[in-house]
Parts: structure tokens; sequence; C-alpha cells
């Protein structure tokens, strides 16, 4: 059984972190640590996913980039906010993933260090229709030492921080009226 989860969630993203799929198997299904090890190291075994440098990935060849890495991350928000569906998609940039839980859709992204500004400002250039906000909820992946006032109000309700461990922490939230001040409501 957990051979098919784990082979569905490399489907989606090809490598993740084995700390996170762990996660994962403890969080959606209740496993103990060991359990969840024992059903990763089953999964490598029976050659549904392979072992990389600290990763599960769907095939040997896969090579460990930065944006694997950010996907990672992105993937450790998923686990925060969990979905009762478990469901994800990949999304183009600015977009790391996106994911329904219950009636609000979560879009996750990332901002580096001296990217503050522009990254926010082409977030924020894409019109949001007013009576769509309250379903949309924006999340900011930033690296420690990212100026906060210098991204705008473009929908971002959360900014945290993971390090390298994959500790999430969340340095600031926003009020879900003045997130969306830099965004147009129509084109």
């Amino acid at each position: 059984m957990y051979n098919e989860v784990i082979k569905k969630l490399l489907q989606k993203i090809e490598a993740l972190p084995e700390k996170l799929v762990v996660m994962y198997l403890m969080k959606v299904y209740k496993l103990s640590q060991p359990m969840a090890l024992q059903a990763v190291y089953a999964a490598y075994k029976s050659r549904v996913a392979y072992q990389k440098g600290g990763y599960a990935v769907r095939n040997p060849h896969v090579e460990i980039n930065s944006a694997l890495r950010h996907k990672g991350t992105a993937f450790r928000v998923l686990l925060e906010f969990l979905p009762e569906s478990q469901e994800f998609i990949c999304t183009p940039s600015p977009w790391i993933l996106s994911f329904m839980k219950g009636n609000l859709y979560i879009q996750v992204c990332r901002i580096e260090n001296g990217m503050e500004l522009s990254t926010s400002m082409m977030i924020a250039a894409k019109p949001v229709p007013l009576e769509d906000r309250p379903s949309i909820k924006r999340i900011a992946i930033v690296e420690p030492g990212c100026r906060l006032e210098q991204i705008k109000a473009a929908g971002i309700s959360h900014f945290c921080t993971i390090d390298e461990d994959f500790k999430l922490q969340i340095v600031k939230k926003t009020n879900p009226e003045e997130a969306w001040n830099d965004v147009p409501e129509k084109a």
C-alpha cells in the first residue's frame, strides 16, 4: 500500500527529502516514525523509489538541483497545512506548488534575499477579483535575512522560514484584508 503512496508522491515531485516522505506517512497514515521509515525502505527495496543523498527519487537518474530543493521546502509547507485530500499540484513560477484545503486554494512561493521587491511585484501584478480573495491563501517561504518590509502586499498571508532540518517557522502573518493592498482587482 505505501509503495503506491510513495510512487504517487514521486510522480508529482521527482525527488523529495526522505525526512519529508517519512513525515508525510506519519501525518497522513498515523504511522510511527520506525514504521514510516520501514515503508520508505520497502519502497527502495522494491524499486518504487531510489535513495540518493538523503532524498527519495523517482528513478536513479534524477539529479538533485535547486528547483527540486525548493519543491521539497514547499512540500514541507504542504505538510504544515495538510489538506484533507492530500492532493497538490506543482505550479509554474512564481508558485512552487498549490493545493486545496477545504474551500481555500493555497499557493506557495519562494522569495529569495535580494529578490523581495521584484518577486512580490511580479505576484502582485496579476489581478485577483475581490470576490475570489477570501478563497485564496498565499504562503511565502523566505530565506533568513529576507527584508520583509520590501515585499509588496501581493496577497501573501504567511511568511515562513524552513531550516536544514525542515523545521518550519512562521515569521510573519498578515491581516487578510491588508495582504491584498497592492493587487489590482481588474486588468
